[in-house]
């Protein structure tokens, strides 16, 4: 497994979405990544109809055809700055609750 590259996506996946998506195997000829060209532009999660997997993958194969130590990098800092967002905002949520005073830790009542 890489950094960077195309998620991988289960067995029974692979097998519907090849006779369904034109290019999709071709994204197997590359080490699958932890993160990816899709990944950091929005189409992460359950793919659950076929127009969201095809944009899945025309993300990953537009990811081979431009492939550069420049994007990859690229990709790496965007995947790390959505997680520190989404960690401050998740902190932010938990921490600002009506029901608790500014320490995060519940009011005697």
């Amino acid at each position: 497994m890489s950094v960077v590259g195309p998620r991988p996506h289960a067995v029974a996946h692979n097998e519907m979405y090849r006779r369904l998506i034109k290019g999709y195997m071709i994204r197997h000829k590359v080490k699958p990544g932890i993160t990816g060209w899709a990944q950091v532009n929005g189409l992460r999660g359950e793919t659950n109809t076929l127009d969201r997997m095809e944009n899945r993958i025309a993300y990953d194969l537009a990811y081979l055809r431009h492939w550069s130590l420049q994007l990859d990098l690229w990709i790496v800092l965007k995947t790390l700055w959505s997680y520190s967002v989404t960690a401050m905002r998740t902190e932010r949520k938990t921490r600002c609750r009506p029901d608790r005073g500014h320490s995060g830790f519940a009011r005697k009542q």
